[in-house]
């Protein structure tokens, strides 16, 4: 799975520096989500509590989670709650089997 969709065509070293980039923040949601394994996390929760003061924008955060869910680590509930933009937001829960697993 690409860590950085490529979509505003960068050239190296932007391209390099922006997939890094992308990678850390896909660990650091991972590591939320084994943190604390019994709750689950919406994109503006994750965003407010760890990402928005370090001027991440919150689609970073939508990329990592749905990143997660293709690899099967979390999984999207059927429950929403109404997130930072006023919107409803899909809550996102840890696939119990994988908080067993190696963290990376």
């Amino acid at each position: 799975m690409m860590n950085y969709y490529n979509t505003n065509k960068l050239k190296n070293p932007e391209l390099n520096s922006a997939s890094k980039k992308a990678k850390t923040q896909k660990k650091e949601v991972k590591i939320m989500f084994l943190t604390v394994i019994d709750r689950g996390w919406t994109a503006s929760e994750i965003w407010l509590d760890k990402f928005k003061d370090r001027g991440v924008p919150i689609t970073s955060i939508r990329r990592a989670l749905s990143d997660l869910t293709n690899d099967n680590f979390i999984y999207k509930t059927e429950y929403t709650k109404q997130g930072y933009y006023n919107a409803p937001e899909h809550i996102y829960k840890i696939d119990d089997h994988k908080s067993q697993r190696n963290l990376f």
